[in-house]
Parts: structure tokens; C-alpha cells; sequence
């Protein structure tokens, strides 16, 4: 595989990958890193031998989320980019598992919601906290959490800016399974190397199909989560929202 400077990918005999962001201490995403994930699962689903992946970050920090200070505020760019990446996972070919460990907050937690089936660790705190700053989540995390989990589930994590450990998101549906941090990576590779035994083109066809049904609904859902995100982050509120994160403060919204 080629090389990457913000993953790093471990190939297993059997067609398992493990790919890591790799971009510490917080694995914020950016344009780079939103790059590379597209360009290694294009050059893993040209491969025939490939049969899953696992898809994680460090024990700090999955994905604490965007770098608000790589935000591209030109034409929604960043939303875009940010979209693009993530539908090119869930469209994979190959069964994708995120093990969750640490902070996974935003665009990571949108990131994770990609994959098909999530592990996390005890210890991980989950959640779209944008609400917190103003901002929304527009890479798809208002689109597939409801989805997932139900909407008023998902209502009441991102009106709260919850963040949940592994037990809470566990029960919310969020994840399907959590352990201990020093056994999470190895749990789910075990569930990738067994399905790594199981016919390729039977569970390519479960997927497409699973996830096929919902693809018109989610084109127009993502489309307009992509429109609407600017009433809240391009706003006075959003401003304040990161000047407070900046200061470590309580921000004052007023709605402008």
C-alpha cells in the first residue's frame, strides 16, 4: 500500500486491515487525513484478497474531531469533504468495525457512524457536542444517528451535547459491544477475522442491500444537513462558541 502521513495500515494474512488514524495526541480530522481515508479504502476495494477492516485511533483519542483551525469556509468545502469521506466508507465493499476508545467527539463520532458495527472501549467518552459551540454536525451524524439509534435518542444526545462512556452508549445503540481498553483492538480484530472466514460476495451483497434501501432518504437528508449547517456555524453564536472553547469558559449564546 502507499504510504500515509496521518494513518498508519497493518495488513493480516487472512485480508484484515487495521487502520489507524495516526495524527496525535487527538487524531483531528483535516482535509489530509479525510484524503488518505478515501485513497486507502479505494485501493482496498481493488483488492480481491481484502476481506474486513478495523478502523480506530489511538487509546486517547479516536477522533476528538474537526481542526477547526483547517476549516474551509469557501462554499461549504469542508462540509463536503467531510461527507465525501465518510459515504465512501459506509459504501465500501468490505465490512468496516471502529473500535472507539477515548475521546470521540463531532466529525469523529460522524466518522464512526460510517462503519458498520462499532466497538468501545469502557473508558471512551462519545458524543456530537457541537451544540456546545454553536456549530452542528454536518458529515453526516444528524443524518445516520437517528437512524440508528432512534430519534429521540439521537434528539436528546445532540440537543444536550452528551457525551456518553462506553456502558452509555452501549445502552443508546450507539456501539454493540464494549470491553476493556487493553482488550478493544484485539476484540475486534477477532470479529474481523472471523468474518474474513465467511464468503466475500455474500456479505458485499448483505451490505449493498442493507444499506441500498435507505440511500435516497439519505442523499436528501445529508443534502440538507450540508444547507442548514451554516445557520448555526457561520453565526455570531458560533463565534462565541469557539471564542469560549478557546478560553475555557461558559459561552453566552443570544440566538444571532
Amino acid at each position: 500500500m502507499d504510504q500515509y502521513t496521518q494513518l498508519s495500515i497493518e495488513r493480516f494474512p487472512d485480508g484484515v486491515a487495521l487502520v489507524k488514524l495516526n495524527d496525535p495526541p487527538l487524531n483531528l480530522l483535516n482535509p489530509t487525513m479525510l484524503a488518505e481515508l478515501q485513497k486507502a479504502f479505494d485501493e482496498m476495494d481493488r483488492d480481491d484478497t481484502m476481506r474486513a477492516v478495523v478502523l480506530t485511533g489511538s487509546q486517547r483519542a479516536f477522533c476528538a474531531g474537526w481542526n477547526v483551525m483547517t476549516r474551509l469556509e469557501k462554499d461549504g468545502n469542508d462540509l463536503n469533504i467531510g461527507q465525501i469521506c465518510n459515504n465512501r466508507i459506509e459504501s465500501s465493499r468490505l465490512p468496516v468495525i471502529a473500535a472507539i476508545d477515548g475521546h470521540c467527539y463531532g466529525g469523529g463520532l460522524e466518522l464512526a457512524l460510517a462503519c458498520d458495527i462499532r466497538f468501545a472501549a469502557e473508558e471512551a467518552k462519545i458524543g456530537l457536542t457541537e451544540a456546545n459551540f454553536s456549530l452542528t454536525a454536518a458529515f453526516g451524524g444528524n443524518t445516520r444517528l437517528p437512524w440508528l439509534i432512534g430519534e429521540a435518542n439521537a434528539k436528546r444526545m445532540i440537543y444536550t451535547a452528551a457525551k456518553l462512556s462506553g456502558a452509555e452508549a452501549l445502552r443508546y445503540g450507539v456501539v454493540q459491544e464494549v470491553y476493556p481498553s487493553a482488550e478493544l483492538i484485539d476484540k475486534a480484530l477477532e470479529l474481523a477475522h472471523l468474518i474474513a472466514t465467511k464468503a466475500p460476495r455474500t456479505i458485499t451483497v448483505a451490505k449493498k442491500t442493507i444499506n441500498g434501501y435507505r440511500g435516497d432518504d439519505f442523499a436528501v437528508s445529508l443534502n440538507r444537513e450540508n444547507t442548514l449547517c451554516h445557520y448555526a456555524s457561520r453565526s455570531e453564536d458560533s463565534k462565541e462558541g469557539k471564542a469560549a472553547m478557546r478560553e475555557k469558559r461558559q459561552p453566552k449564546f443570544r440566538n444571532r
